[in-house]
């Protein structure tokens, strides 16, 4: 597997790609936000997940030659975690 970190993707960049050596296997595209509170948990991973779609983050991979793409928005507050997988 291949990890790529805030590389430029076609309008910003996203915060941790990982691409499997074949491209038939699934890349991931992850977008991670801090949260200031355990109550904006959801919120914040829900815009990560957007920010995925209005970038177009995906694409590019698709782009780069990789037929499965999924993305998720990642939201942290200390201990805490909140995960929103993007819809196509």
């Amino acid at each position: 597997m291949v990890k790529k970190s805030n590389r430029e993707a076609m309008h910003g960049r996203f915060d941790l790609c990982i691409l499997p050596k074949q491209i038939f296997h699934t890349a991931l595209v992850l977008e991670c936000k801090h949260s200031k509170s355990v109550k904006d948990l959801i919120k914040d991973a829900s815009e990560g997940a957007q920010q995925i779609i209005d970038h177009k983050y995906e694409e590019e991979i698709i782009n780069d030659g990789y037929l499965h793409v999924k993305g998720c928005g990642i939201s942290f507050y200390k201990k805490y975690c909140y995960i929103v997988k993007v819809q196509a």
